[in-house]
């Protein structure tokens, strides 16, 4: 079995051996058995060479750092998404191996981060979670500070398709290093972000299907019925009656987040075929070819419509709407 290497922490658990016993067994009972031979390799390959490049440059941070990772890692082990999503969290757990004075720190709350991008990016952008990883490696080093490695996290989320990040991204991007952005525009995007931060679409002039959203529910998608769609609150909201959604879409991607607080009744009573300026009902009809819309809404550059005989929320854009 892999065995811990690095002096100051074999000296560490030596003395505390009966501590992280107990918090081994206390977890055991609370979710069931797990794998110690799993338990041990993590600590050996992904915690170990973080608390030893913490401890570097703080050397009264190991044992803060260590238990911190010790307890997320049993909460990963017997939740088994370690097994489901092991090179995931390996990959993203290593990332703080990059910033070592920044994990001496904060530690739990870098790990809680890290963390918590993961399952959201699992939930709306799945298949982007390894750019998302990447993408964070190349420019991680350059953070100097938790809340600039968080917020970098955030918008390199948004890089990544996370388009309900964007607001936040309109904010936070301004005052990232000019290293991070370098990294940021040297990505394959389409368009600078910049050019992305200021409009939410490209091909300005034209009105152009970007795609849809939602679905029929038996698929394991969002709506049970035909929904509706709606504005409120400067939101793009739907809802089939039983549920209601927020919209969020742009250039980089789209996020449809399910179970909103919001009554049913405030979207479907809201709902109309009659869009904002500067569309009229019979000019969306002629531009779409469609002859059984149910609802449609305009924000800013966004065009959202539903028809009877779909699921799905149908988005284009209009660069030119206000």
């Amino acid at each position: 079995m892999e065995k811990i290497t690095f002096p100051p922490l074999v000296e560490y658990l030596r003395e505390n051996a009966a501590e992280y016993n107990q918090l081994y067994y206390q977890q055991e009972l609370k979710s069931g058995k797990m794998d110690p031979v799993l338990l041990s390799r993590w600590i050996v390959r992904v915690v170990e060479p973080i608390v030893a490049a913490a401890a570097e440059v703080s050397p009264e941070s190991l044992p803060v750092v260590f238990k911190s990772f010790y307890v997320s890692l049993l909460s990963l082990l017997t939740g088994n998404l370690s097994l489901t999503y092991e090179r995931q969290y390996e990959e993203a757990w290593s990332l703080c191996g990059l910033v070592p004075g920044l994990i001496a720190k904060q530690p739990q709350r870098m790990i809680n981060a890290l963390n918590s991008a993961l399952l959201s990016l699992r939930q709306y952008q799945p298949g982007r979670v390894g750019d998302w990883i990447r993408l964070m490696g190349q420019t991680a080093i350059y953070c100097k500070t938790t809340v600039e490695f968080l917020n970098c996290g955030r918008i390199t989320a948004w890089l990544c398709g996370m388009s309900h990040l964007r607001e936040k991204a309109i904010m936070i991007y301004p005052g990232l290093a000019e290293e991070i952005k370098t990294v940021m525009k040297s990505e394959k995007l389409p368009a600078s972000p910049d050019d992305l931060l200021n409009h939410p679409w490209t091909d300005a002039a034209k009105f152009k299907f970007q795609g849809v959203a939602g679905g029929f529910h038996g698929y394991g998608n969002a709506f049970t019925r035909p929904p509706l769609v709606a504005g409120l609150n400067g939101r793009i909201v739907a809802s089939d009656g039983n549920t209601c959604c927020a919209l969020f879409a742009d250039a980089l991607g789209t996020v449809l987040i399910r179970d909103v607080p919001l009554a049913t009744e405030r979207v479907t009573t809201s709902a109309s075929v009659l869009p904002a300026k500067p569309f009229t009902e019979k000019d969306l009809n002629i531009r779409l070819c469609f002859d059984d819309m149910t609802s449609c809404v305009t924000l800013n550059s966004s065009v959202v419509i539903t028809r009877s005989s779909s699921h799905y929320l149908f988005i284009y854009n209009y660069p030119e709407i206000n």
